[in-house]
């Protein structure tokens, strides 16, 4: 009790009884603990990391200071959604989300908690909602309500359209309608079966494309 810190002490003991002191043993040598060091952390990623909705990604804690060990853990929204673990890193790998989210990395140890903080900014809205078709001849009619997250302003939609629906969609045709929830596809080749799909653009980026609509043009 009450000994300095980090430093090395030398101890000897020796029984005593009623007919007084024994031998002391010899030395025994003992180093007391350095004082525990709150820990400091660092964000691989910064402050701020940008990804596509709906994207993984992955986020990294670093410790850069800090005796013992702490343990780390992420949290987000004011819960914690990791393990805590005694480690000097910790990673959060993310399935993807569809608005910005900040997230927390924690540490702490007997000396104290140090903790930092990284905003996830998705770049793009979610997909249009509630989409619908009219065909007129070899001519498609689509429109469709906004995406409900847009993640920054929409100033255009993309609609990609094919009658080879096995093509990645990144190979089909597209059109963008300069801000409308509507486009007319017209001279569409007759009695052929064409995929459509939507996408919003926001003033960060595009978003996700609508799930794919089916329609079969007739003849002109």
């Amino acid at each position: 009790k009450d000994l300095r810190p980090d430093t090395q002490y030398f101890i000897r003991i020796r029984a005593n009884d009623n007919m007084g002191p024994g031998k002391l043993t010899n030395p025994i040598v003992v180093v007391t603990q350095k004082p525990a060091q709150r820990p400091a952390i660092q964000l691989a990623e910064g402050d701020e990391l940008r990804v596509p909705p709906r994207t993984p990604f992955t986020i990294t804690c670093n410790v850069t200071r800090g005796d013992p060990v702490p343990n780390l853990a992420w949290e987000s929204k004011g819960r914690r959604i990791s393990t805590p673990q005694k480690s000097k890193s910790i990673s959060l790998q993310h399935i993807g989300i569809y608005e910005d989210t900040s997230f927390q990395c924690v540490a702490e140890n007997e000396a104290g908690t140090a903790t930092k903080e990284i905003k996830v900014i998705v770049t793009g809205p979610t997909q249009p909602e509630k989409v619908q078709h009219t065909v007129d001849g070899n001519t498609i009619h689509v429109n469709w309500k906004p995406p409900r997250i847009t993640n920054g302003d929409i100033v255009d939609y993309e609609v990609a359209y094919t009658d080879n629906p096995t093509l990645p969609i990144d190979q089909w045709p597209t059109v963008k309608t300069g801000g409308p929830e509507e486009i007319v596809l017209p001279n569409l080749k007759e009695k052929t079966n064409y995929t459509i799909a939507i996408r919003g653009i926001s003033d960060r980026g595009p978003g996700l494309f609508s799930p794919n609509l089916t329609a079969l043009t007739w003849l002109a």
